[in-house]
């Protein structure tokens, strides 16, 4: 296989967008759908990880954004449900815990199974 040298791969265009977001003040959303399996090619095409943990290069992506959102449809086989992670409890967690109470109901219990 050969292997990316050019330093334009995919964790470096994630750097790269996530500085030009917070430049502008637009926050950073990571829909983190089949993660692992990314940070897996990560590992086989990108030369700045081909040395590193999966768990490592997980963490690089992860840094980049501001909030990541995951369903537990995909990589957690459930039926239902899913996640959002904030970086930080600021204006934008409490924008979209306003919006969960009108549409999912309090962030306290999970989602409504619509079964």
């Amino acid at each position: 296989m050969v292997r990316g040298s050019r330093g334009c791969g995919s964790v470096a265009n994630l750097r790269e967008v996530a500085a030009l977001c917070r430049a502008v003040g637009i926050p950073v959303v990571l829909d983190i759908a089949r993660f692992a399996e990314t940070a897996w090619f990560v590992k086989q095409r990108e030369d700045e990880f081909e040395d590193s943990a999966i768990d490592e290069i997980v963490l690089e992506m992860m840094a980049c954004g501001d909030l990541v959102v995951a369903s537990s449809k995909n990589d957690g086989l459930a039926s239902i449900g899913g996640f959002c992670a904030f970086r930080e409890d600021g204006d934008l967690y409490r924008r979209a815990q306003q919006r969960c109470l009108l549409t999912e109901g309090f962030i306290t219990y999970g989602g409504l199974a619509g079964a």
